[in-house]
């Protein structure tokens, strides 16, 4: 329990303490892409406040001006003063004109003002930005400017500009991440099984001296209730002593039987407990076991059969008393909670499931089943879905004992209804 308590506190320190810093990181790089288009805007707007201010004061930039800062800015650059048409060189994948068209429509219109000169009050200026997308999925920056009232004239500027793509931001100024990230998960790892570790030391101690108690008692208590079931099968009562004699022994059988079963969860918490493996003849192993509940279930008024089908099974490497074992604990929890009059099934059959064959078993009853909110802990130890524990047959053991033992043969046994009612337990041996 504690090595599976211990794998569960790592997993959820390690899940959480990466996950802060994964966001962490991701806001970086995010910091850092929006770093890089908001400097790559910036350039824009100061070449084109440059350039406004020219034609304001009454100068208008020549075709090798622009050429000029086109090339130096890698910005592409139109300027139509309502005669002529200036343009500098173009650097995109995307053709010019295809941007210019998405401008003029309006298409990805982020922002629009409109200013007037401080130094001219009759020059104004309207501005929009927008944010286009290129043949290629890449994005550009769009500027376009109308200025009016001008010494010169009237004049419309249009600025392009390729935003850096994403992946070049991140790899130019997060490329390390990745691997700052593995080296803190790894640190966090080897904290994580450091600390808990020590934390869970007093908690380890603790059950460890549970579980050696439980075993030392239930061994210790087995002598003494041996002796007291020999010495009331010794005695020959008469009338009602006799009756106190059967008593007696009906007890001291449930102790018997609560004992063997606290061994047995004792040996499988301290390491003790032996699976001990050998070619098993199945069909023998269903026949005897059927056989031998047959004089309970008969007396109890409940039919029991047996369905293996036509062929005989294959031999399975498994221990077949621990599997007789699950076998037992299957029917006598079918025994005791169906009516009389009703019919417990014991099917086998051959299953391939995950490229894997199984031999499964099953036992199918028609009593009262199980509520829905007992289903995830029917497997518990002490677990009984009678709370009072009037039903003194059963300690709430026999399931988790099952479980273990398959657990043990790398199967599992599972719980699901019957159609019509009942109960349905069915474990899965691999072959």
């Amino acid at each position: 329990m504690t090595v599976k308590l211990k794998r569960n506190l790592i997993r959820l320190f390690l899940f959480f303490t990466m996950l802060a810093f994964t966001l962490l990181f991701l806001f970086f790089a995010g910091s850092a892409v929006k770093k890089e288009r908001e400097a790559g805007i910036s350039h824009v707007n100061r070449l084109a406040d440059g350039i406004v201010n020219e034609i304001q004061q009454g100068t208008v930039p020549t075709k090798q001006n622009l050429y000029y800062y086109a090339e130096k800015f890698r910005v592409w650059i139109c300027l139509w003063d309502g005669q002529e048409e200036k343009a500098g060189p173009e650097f995109f994948r995307t053709p010019v004109s295809d941007l210019t068209n998405q401008i003029r429509a309006g298409s990805g219109m982020r922002t629009a003002e409109e200013t007037v000169s401080s130094s001219r009050r009759t020059s104004r200026q309207s501005r929009t930005t927008h944010l286009l997308t290129g043949r290629n999925s890449e994005t550009y920056y769009g500027l376009q400017i109308h200025i009016y009232g001008t010494g010169t004239g009237d004049h419309d500027l249009i600025f392009l500009y390729l935003c850096t793509p994403i992946r070049d931001i991140l790899w130019a100024d997060c490329r390390l991440y990745p691997l700052l990230w593995l080296l803190i998960f790894a640190v966090m790892y080897g904290m994580s099984r450091f600390l808990i570790r020590k934390a869970l030391l007093p908690v380890e101690a603790s059950i460890k001296s549970q579980k050696e108690f439980i075993a030392a008692a239930s061994h210790e208590l087995k002598a003494p209730l041996s002796v007291i079931q020999a010495n009331a099968e010794a005695m020959e009562p008469a009338g009602d002593e006799q009756r106190k004699q059967t008593v007696i022994l009906e007890e001291c059988g449930r102790m018997a039987d609560l004992l063997g079963s606290l061994l047995t969860l004792a040996a499988t918490d301290t390491g003790s407990f032996r699976i001990r493996q050998r070619e098993t003849d199945m069909d023998t192993l269903l026949i005897e076991t059927w056989e031998a509940f047959l004089p309970a279930f008969r007396k109890k008024g409940i039919f029991l059969e047996l369905d293996t089908g036509e062929k005989c099974f294959p031999k399975v490497f498994c221990d077949g008393e621990r599997i007789g074992q699950v076998l037992r604990i299957l029917l006598d929890n079918a025994l005791d909670h169906s009516p009389a009059g009703s019919s417990v099934l014991l099917k086998a059959s051959l299953q391939t499931a995950r490229k894997e064959n199984f031999f499964v078993c099953s036992v199918i009853d028609h009593g009262s089943g199980i509520p829905v909110e007992y289903r995830e802990r029917v497997f518990e130890r002490f677990f009984c879905g009678d709370a009072s524990h009037t039903d003194r047959n059963h300690f709430g053991l026999g399931l988790s004992i099952a479980k273990e033992i398959m657990e043990r043969h790398q199967g599992s046994v599972a719980l699901s209804d019957t159609p019509g009612g009942g109960c349905t337990f069915q474990f899965l041996l691999p072959l």
